[in-house]
């Protein structure tokens, strides 16, 4: 056998673990914009955008479910942004 290049056999999970990712650091923005901003204005961007991380653990980069993924992630965002705006 031919030996593999180095992190050939991690590369399925370094995908994984990215995406995983994305879900903590989610909870945790909505967490402390909630903190500073209070829960009610926070609530409905940090749902769609929380909703939508958990979508992106399996259908990030394929038709259509990742397209309708990253447009949830933007749209969390989106009203996130406009909710802590004083």
């Amino acid at each position: 056998m031919f030996p593999l290049p180095a992190g050939t056999l991690l590369l399925p999970v370094r995908g994984l673990i990215g995406s995983a990712g994305f879900l903590p650091a989610s909870v945790a923005t909505t967490a402390a914009l909630a903190s500073h901003h209070g829960g009610r204005r926070v609530a409905l961007g940090g749902t769609v955008l929380i909703a939508a991380s958990v979508l992106w653990l399996g259908s990030h980069i394929y038709w259509p479910e990742g397209v309708l993924t990253v447009l949830g992630l933007s749209l969390g965002v989106g009203l996130l942004t406009v909710s802590t705006q004083r």
